[in-house]
C-alpha cells in the first residue's frame, strides 16, 4: 500500500519551501549550516571551511575524503532537523541496521 504523498515543511522559523528555490534564501541557510557546524564542532568547521574556502586546491584525496566524512552527520542532522523528519530517520537507521 502506498502512503500517501506528504508536503515537507521547513522547520526554521522565516523560511518556507519555495526559499529552496530562491538563491539569496538558499545563501542563508548555508549560513545556517556552517554556523550549526562551527557551532558544534570548530575543529571539523575550521577542515571544513578551510576546504571550502580553497575549493579543496592542496588537498589531498584523503584529506578531502576525511573532512566530508567527518562532516556529513553535521549535514544530516542539518537536514533532519530542517525538515523535522526525525522519526523517520530513526525508524528507516533502525530498519537499515536491522538489515545488514
Amino acid at each position: 500500500m502506498q502512503q500517501p504523498h506528504q508536503t515537507l515543511k521547513i522547520n526554521i522559523p522565516g523560511f518556507t519551501n519555495e526559499d529552496l528555490f530562491k538563491p539569496d534564501r538558499l545563501e542563508e541557510l548555508t549560513s545556517r549550516f556552517y554556523n550549526y557546524v562551527e557551532d558544534a564542532d570548530p575543529d571539523v568547521w575550521k577542515s571544513f571551511n578551510a576546504y571550502r574556502i580553497s575549493a579543496g586546491a592542496g588537498f589531498s584525496d584523503i584529506q578531502v575524503s576525511d573532512i566530508l566524512v567527518r562532516t556529513a552527520p553535521y549535514l544530516s542532522s542539518f537536514v533532519e532537523s530542517m525538515f523535522d523528519i526525525s522519526d523517520d530517520y530513526r525508524r528507516l537507521r533502525t530498519v537499515t541496521l536491522r538489515d545488514q
